[in-house]
């Protein structure tokens, strides 16, 4: 049926409406609403899947219109849509070169875990957890406090006890000797998913995009271990938090740690620490 399609061959009816309306409205509605997509998808997959096939459709219907035998109205009628839909997608490339090329979005912007320079692993310890299925390396002699279910009527103690507020399963807090709040810390995150939602969809939920405190400022998307993860750069008063979050059978799982930080004296130090953590991060299969 596509080599029809391409050739013109279907009648303008089918080529026009199915092909030229119906399929697009329901490619738009699955990528725009659905829960969760193919591991790997991103927006420029998207786009680059939808730019591929309107040059094809755009073909397809031009040569089905010359092949149409009925009234000569119709045939002009459907050039005239391809010609506009011709406008909308070469929009599209124009926007594409200015948000990728020119003034990045966030939602092209792109991140890796890389091992960090110059930090020597040999003598770090491992932290394994069974339950949810990871792993991670951190320094020898840090401290490692895994939190509790909060008791009835217990205000939070961070570091000790599991924020309901997130959905927070399981936390493990890798610290230095400092025993500061938020300088040399990385922090490990398991919540819940009971509503099966997409990673950006569980982002917007959680992380609101309003002005303060907690304002997400950067977002990017990149892979951790293999697996889809997007890196969010949080202001927090004067210093920066960064999130990187992964979907991975049905949980969302997080790592935290500060960005800059005026606060801590080693900020360079303890940034090259939580980059070699995070690139020791594995599921473990």
């Amino acid at each position: 049926m596509l080599i029809s399609l391409w050739k013109g061959k279907l009648s303008l009816r089918v080529s026009f409406w199915l092909f030229g309306i119906v399929l697009p409205a329901a490619y738009i509605a699955i990528t725009r609403y659905a829960t969760s997509l193919p591991e790997g998808w991103t927006v420029l997959t998207g786009l680059g899947l939808w730019l591929i096939y309107g040059v094809f459709i755009s073909i397809a219907i031009w040569r089905s219109s010359s092949n149409y035998p009925g009234p000569k109205i119709w045939k002009y009628l459907a050039r005239i849509s391809m010609g506009i839909a011709w406008f909308i997608w070469m929009g599209m490339v124009l926007l594409f070169f200015y948000f990728v090329v020119l003034v990045p979005h966030d939602f092209f912007r792109t991140f890796s875990v890389k091992p960090a320079e110059n930090i020597d692993t040999a003598a770090w310890e491992t932290y394994r957890n069974e339950k949810y299925a990871y792993l991670v390396k951190y320094p020898k002699g840090w401290n490692m406090i895994e939190a509790k279910p909060r008791m009835k009527n217990q205000t939070e103690n961070l570091g000790n006890t599991l924020n309901d507020e997130y959905g927070e399963i399981q936390r493990v807090t890798f610290a230095d000797d400092r025993n500061v709040y938020g300088v040399g810390e990385f922090l490990i995150h398991v919540m819940s998913n009971p509503n099966k939602l997409s990673l950006e969809q569980w982002i917007n939920k959680n992380y609101p995009e309003t002005e303060g405190w907690g304002n997400i400022t950067v977002r990017s998307n990149g892979t951790v271990d293999g697996k889809t993860a997007k890196r969010l750069s949080i202001a927090y008063a004067d210093q920066e938090g960064i999130a990187i979050l992964i979907l991975y059978k049905g949980y969302i799982y997080g790592l935290s740690f500060a960005g800059e930080n005026p606060n801590d004296t080693d900020v360079k130090k303890h940034q090259q620490i939580y980059q070699q953590m995070a690139s020791t991060f594995k599921f473990i299969q």
